[in-house]
Formats: structure tokens, sequence, C-alpha cells
């Protein structure tokens, strides 16, 4: 004999359902982070000229850290197995890529 399942139990297994749809998501999102942030910003052959706005749009991922150097600004974008650092002077025009490291 089949029974409906109580209001308890309903809850229960959308609570599941939408959890596990929540994960999905997230690791959907994570996964093409690394690979698309490399690929982004070495889609770019000069940095030097651009202002950080248009350098974060290229990006399009949040900064890891700012380091002051100076006048300048050392900027780093970093995924899991990339990260670049840019150098920006006072008015936000980058100025050059002070390091990338891939892998």
């Amino acid at each position: 004999m089949q029974t409906e399942p109580n209001d308890k139990e309903g809850r229960n297994m959308t609570y599941w359902g939408w959890l596990l749809v929540g994960i999905a998501l997230l690791l959907t999102a994570l996964s093409g982070t690394q690979t698309s942030l490399c690929q982004r910003m070495r889609s770019v052959p000069v940095y030097r000229g651009l202002t950080y706005w248009e350098v974060q749009q290229i990006a399009k991922a949040a900064l890891t850290s700012i380091t002051p150097c100076g006048e300048d600004t050392i900027r780093r974008w970093v995924s899991e197995r990339y990260q670049i650092a840019l150098r920006f002077n006072r008015y936000d025009i980058c100025l050059g890529v002070e390091e990338e490291i891939d892998g």
C-alpha cells in the first residue's frame, strides 16, 4: 500500500532538491572560472595604457589584492592555477604586467 508523503517529508525532499541544484550551479561556475580568467587575460596583447576599469571588464573576476608600490599600485587577479599582477599609476592607467604565473 502506497502512502502520500506528509508535509515534513515533502519539505525535506524540496530542501535537498534545491540544495543539490545550488551545489551543481556553484560547481559549474567555479570550474569555468580558472581557465576562462586565463583565456580572457591572455587575449589582450598589450595592457599598457588601459584603465583599471577596462582591465576589470576583461577579467570579469574579483580583484584579489592591491599592493602599494611607491606612487603606483600592483593589482592582482588569482584563480586556482593562474594569476596576473598589473602595475597601475595613481591615475589608474596600466603601466604593464608585473607578474604572470600559470601552473
